[in-house]
């Protein structure tokens, strides 16, 4: 199978209080591998590829290296932490790791579509699928229950927590819930039709999605959408992640 050559872009900080959206630059790689997630745990960061598994970054980065020892699989395309764990979702289900990525355990077999999504919050995981919609799990991962009231779209390619709301990125558009995913709610004010977000980072109020026809910013829980391209080459993001003041994006 051909592999993508991808580049990975660091946003300029001009402030610590307040991050700027106007320039970007390239980072050292990893190269040779398509990247679909991205993680940030204490000075570590993660990425996920669809084909070379797990490649972790200790300087902003500068350098990386493959952490895939026990994965049941190498297509990784979600990855979530609670602080303590780290969780990577794969076409098989979930595997999870307790010493920073140097070795992986498989939780279970979920039994229903390919993890596209995760985030672990409360004592919960998370997972949003290709064509199921959205599972939780409160027992570390041994049982499931089906969450999709209200959501119209199954294709969740991305969650996020913010306070007590939960959002969701779809193939159509952004969903919200408050009640720990009983229920959800469509939120689409400002963005473009089918949008297709594939990430969501959070940052206090502001809300950044990566999406298909660019960056957009909400600063009232999604109420309004407005795009933040400027200096972007390309518009199809497929992954964000906030590193303190930066912000990483990965254009396809």
């Amino acid at each position: 199978m051909k592999k993508i050559y991808f580049i990975l872009i660091l946003i300029v900080c001009l402030s610590f209080t307040k991050i700027s959206y106007s320039q970007w630059q390239q980072t050292n790689g990893p190269h040779g591998a398509e990247i679909k997630c991205l993680l940030t745990k204490g000075g570590n960061t993660f990425v996920g590829t669809p084909e070379d598994g797990i490649y972790l970054s200790t300087n902003n980065g500068g350098n990386w290296v493959p952490v895939n020892s026990g994965l049941p699989d190498l297509w990784i395309s979600a990855l979530a932490t609670d602080g303590i764990n780290i969780y990577a979702g794969s076409l098989n289900g979930i595997s999870i790791s307790n010493d920073n990525g140097t070795s992986w355990n498989f939780l279970n077999n979920l039994g229903f579509n390919s993890v596209l999504s995760l985030v672990a919050f409360s004592g919960n995981i998370m997972a949003g699928t290709n064509a199921g919609g959205i599972y939780l799990s409160s027992d570390n991962g041994n049982t499931w229950n089906s969450m999709n009231s209200g959501l119209t779209d199954l294709g969740v390619y991305s969650l996020a927590i913010s306070g007590s709301n939960i959002f969701a990125g779809t193939s159509s558009g952004m969903f919200v819930s408050g009640n720990l995913g009983a229920s959800w709610t469509p939120i689409n004010t400002g963005l473009p039709n089918q949008p297709i977000v594939k990430s969501i980072a959070i940052n206090g109020n502001d809300i950044f999605i990566g999406t298909w026809r660019g960056i957009f910013l909400s600063s009232n829980n999604g109420g309004l959408w407005n795009s933040v391209n400027v200096g972007l080459t390309d518009y199809y993001v497929n992954s964000i992640l906030l590193v303190g003041s930066n912000i990483f994006a990965y254009l396809s």
